[in-house]
């Protein structure tokens, strides 16, 4: 049965769920209990059905198997059946989910083309699954790191990005303060920096590093290899896009390999959307 009213219900309590990896990080069991609850809220309103929750559970099972079992062959196939099914949910090309539209064809700006918003509840799971076994912090000690890096790195990915943007004319100068921005902010942040970062620094990259840390700039052809991924998956937007969020993946991914703290990037890229958003042709220009 639908409940218009409740229809925000399961994105907060999936929004809550995954802060509370670093709220409560003792206490891993308040962050899968309200992850049930969301997806219990998200089934009743008709946002995710019975064969969502199943490519979820199983989605949970790869990613146990791939961290805690011995076996390397079975970790070997349990990561790349895990990356297929991430790239599914990540393209919201997987059955079962429902995503809920916010925004439809709005124009910020006078010369900008329409955006849609969509609220989704399959790409934001990935973090839910994937966070825990990179590892979060907000103790003293991991939090210099963090500020430490990110100014130091988004100054310039700002310049060199919006710079290049510019230059191919994908956006121009528009300041603007949108009446959903509170909602566009929410959405940005936790349901798609927190997972895309999680997802390709914090799994594709450190997994990458790994497997060729023995191999001459083996950190810097992973961090190249995973930029590249990053901007390919952006190919709905146009060649433009895949370039700019490749270049975008540079500093994302030397933010993390730098500081080796999954905040570092995640913030890096909020910084990088918000300023879009706030001072440029949001999405693109016309």
């Amino acid at each position: 049965m639908h409940h218009p009213s409740l229809e925000y219900t399961p994105y907060l309590l999936l929004a809550l769920s995954i802060l509370s990896l670093w709220i409560f990080r003792s206490k891993p069991l308040a962050s899968i209990g309200l992850a049930v609850i969301a997806v219990g809220f998200a089934f009743l309103n008709s946002r995710i059905s019975i064969i969502g929750c199943s490519i979820l559970g199983f989605s949970a099972c790869i990613v146990y198997l791939g961290h805690q079992n011995n076996n390397k062959w079975i970790r070997i196939v349990s990561h790349c059946i895990f990356l297929l099914l991430a790239i599914g949910l990540f393209t919201h090309q997987l059955p079962g989910f429902n995503n809920l539209k916010v925004l439809d064809h709005v124009q910020l700006s006078a010369n900008a083309i329409s955006f849609s918003m969509y609220l989704n509840f399959d790409k934001p799971f990935l973090a839910l699954l994937l966070l825990p076994i990179i590892g979060i912090s907000i103790s003293n000690n991991s939090r210099k790191p963090i500020l430490k890096t990110v100014p130091i790195v988004l100054f310039p990915c700002t310049f060199i990005l919006f710079s290049t943007a510019m230059g191919l004319k994908f956006v121009q100068f528009e300041p603007k303060m949108p009446s959903f921005t509170i909602l566009w902010l929410f959405n940005n942040l936790i349901l798609v920096c927190i997972a895309e970062e999680a997802l390709f620094r914090g799994h594709i990259q450190r997994h990458l590093t790994n497997f060729l840390k023995s191999k001459p700039n083996g950190k810097m052809i992973a961090l190249c290899i995973t930029s590249l991924l990053f901007g390919c998956m952006h190919y709905l937007g146009g060649l433009n896009l895949v370039v700019l969020s490749t270049i975008a993946g540079l500093f994302y991914g030397y933010g993390y390999l730098h500081s080796n703290r999954i905040e570092v990037p995640i913030l890096i890229h909020f910084g990088v959307n918000a300023i879009h958003f706030f001072f440029f042709t949001y999405p693109a220009h016309l």
